[in-house]
């Protein structure tokens, strides 16, 4: 009997989802950066290890996200670093 493979699909309650959308202040500390850049990796093992087994076109898609929000981490970096320490 041939299976059909049903895509990955996200609830609205994913902890990931967050991670990959919520908006970033402009103030984000650097060490907040960091932080949310360790969990994308986390996610990245994820849908590389265990998502791509199932469903490589939706693998792609969640990379990518990943990728981009990365991106935009990289982007607000230095101005982090340069960000006069808060206490």
């Amino acid at each position: 009997m041939d299976t059909m493979k049903t895509p990955y699909r996200r609830s609205k309650n994913d902890p990931w989802e967050k991670v990959l959308t919520s908006p970033l202040s402009p103030q984000s500390s650097y060490q907040f950066l960091q932080q949310l850049r360790k969990l994308i990796m986390r996610y990245l093992l994820w849908a590389t290890r265990d998502l791509a087994k199932v469903d490589t076109a939706g693998a792609a898609a969640e990379i990518q996200r990943a990728a981009d929000r990365l991106k935009t981490i990289a982007a607000m970096t230095p101005a982090a670093i340069s960000a006069p320490t808060r206490r």
